[in-house]
């Protein structure tokens, strides 16, 4: 009697249940399909999702610097500073012709907005960067990050340097197997005015008189967007 009592209560479990009531499981289990189905509708779905690698990124340009020079005026001063910033965990560097880049490791769980601010904060403090080194630039790195780096060198104007950089973004996009190209490292475009001192004289004028004439006639206006595969370019004239 009582081993008949214990196999009916064991035939009561959900198993022996759905066992038993093959319309009950095929409901179940077709609730379960159209719950993943629905779910599936609202979930993010990116070919190259954004992850946090806790990772910051700190370059600078120094065209025309050699990578001894790079080390000595610039890399190291960056990892001095940025060494003692809260929740560092280590620092690693690279030091090329005319480009210096610093990737500084955070601590997992790290807040990386304040990090990133704390990081600048940290370089903005250096006074004694070259003169001729632009402004460093400060990034997080994720996953979109370059998976190859290539440098463009050589002893040609820094014209030319930029053309073939650009030439090569535009080969590389080209291929199937990339997603996204960026050139960094790259001063703007300058435009230089060399006024003789006889001929202000001769006008009486003063440098500050050109000057001013120059940037009355400069207009800032909008001239549209590109859109572009990652994102919009404004453009302006």
């Amino acid at each position: 009697m009582n081993r008949e009592d214990g196999s009916a209560r064991e035939q009561r479990g959900p198993i022996a249940y759905m066992a038993g009531n093959s319309i009950a499981a095929n409901l179940l289990m077709w609730a379960i399909i159209a719950a993943g189905l629905v779910s599936l509708t609202g979930l993010d779905r990116e070919a190259w999702p954004t992850t946090p690698f806790y990772h910051i990124e700190v370059s600078m340009a120094y065209p025309g610097a050699t990578p001894e020079e790079i080390e000595e005026s610039i890399v190291v001063k960056i990892e001095d500073q940025v060494s003692g910033v809260d929740d560092v965990k280590a620092v690693k560097s690279v030091s090329a012709p005319g480009m210096a880049s610093v990737r500084i490791q955070m601590d997992f769980g790290t807040d990386m907005v304040q990090a990133l601010n704390d990081i600048e904060s940290a370089v903005n403090r250096i006074q004694s960067f070259p003169a001729g080194a632009d402004r460093p630039s400060f990034r997080e790195m994720t996953n979109r990050m370059s998976m190859m780096r290539l440098i463009v060198y050589g002893d040609v104007p820094e014209r030319s340097l930029k053309e073939l950089a650009y030439q090569i973004e535009d080969e590389l996009t080209t291929l199937p197997s990339v997603s996204q190209v960026e050139v960094s490292g790259i001063r703007k475009y300058e435009i230089s005015i060399e006024v003789p001192l006889h001929r202000l004289r001769a006008l009486g004028l003063t440098l500050t008189d050109i000057a001013n004439t120059i940037r009355r006639s400069s207009l800032d206006l909008s001239a549209g967007s590109i859109n572009t595969r990652e994102s919009q370019v404004r453009v302006r004239t």
